[in-house]
C-alpha cells in the first residue's frame, strides 16, 4: 500500500522526466547522426560480415561475431581513419568503398576472423589432448615408482577383486 501511495506521488515510479531526457537525447543524437553520416554508411557497408555473423551463429554462447567483428574493425580501422583525416564527406566514402582492394582487404580481414574462428578450437583440442596424455604417462611413472618402492600391495584397493596391476594399470598403453 505504501509502494501505491509513493509511486503516485511521484516518489518511486521514475516516471517523471522520460519525455523532456527523450526529448534532449533527440536534439543532440539528431545532428551528431548527421555530422557522422559519412562514418556510419562506411561502417554499415564495412561490417556486414559481422552482423552476418552475428545472424548466423548459434548457441548460447556466441564468439564468432566477436572473433570476426574484431578482424573486421581492424580492417575497417586505416580506411575509417583516411575517412576522418581527408575529409569526412560522401564523396570520399563511395571513393573508399568503390576500390576493389579496399574491399578486399576489409571483407579478408573478416574472413580471417572465420578462419581464425573455425581452426583454432580443434588445435587447441588437440594441444589439450597431448598434454593430457603426457600428463597421463608422467602420472604412471610415478605410480610404477611407488609400487617399486612399497611394493605391489600398495597398487590393491579395499576390495581385492580390483587388482591394479593385473588390471594393467601400469602397463605401457
Amino acid at each position: 500500500m505504501a509502494k501505491t501511495q509513493l509511486k503516485g506521488k511521484g516518489g518511486g515510479g521514475g516516471g517523471g522526466g522520460g519525455g523532456a531526457q527523450k526529448l534532449l537525447l533527440l536534439m543532440f543524437a539528431a545532428p551528431l547522426l548527421f555530422m557522422l553520416l559519412p562514418t556510419l554508411i562506411l561502417l554499415f557497408f564495412a561490417m556486414l560480415p559481422t552482423s552476418a555473423a552475428y545472424m548466423v551463429e548459434r548457441g548460447p554462447v556466441r564468439y564468432g561475431w566477436i572473433c570476426v567483428g574484431g578482424l573486421n574493425f581492424a580492417g575497417t580501422a586505416p580506411y575509417l581513419l583516411n575517412l576522418w583525416f581527408k575529409g569526412q564527406n560522401i564523396e570520399n566514402v563511395f571513393k573508399i568503398l568503390g576500390d576493389m582492394l579496399t574491399l578486399i582487404i576489409i571483407y579478408g580481414a573478416s574472413a580471417f576472423g572465420w578462419l581464425l574462428f573455425v581452426a583454432v578450437p580443434p588445435v587447441v583440442g588437440v594441444f589439450m589432448s597431448l598434454n593430457a596424455g603426457r600428463r597421463v604417462a608422467k602420472l604412471r611413472a610415478t605410480q610404477r615408482r611407488l609400487v617399486d618402492t612399497w611394493g605391489p600391495e600398495v597398487a590393491q584397493t579395499e576390495d581385492a577383486s580390483i587388482d591394479l596391476i593385473s588390471n594393467g594399470a601400469f602397463g605401457d598403453d
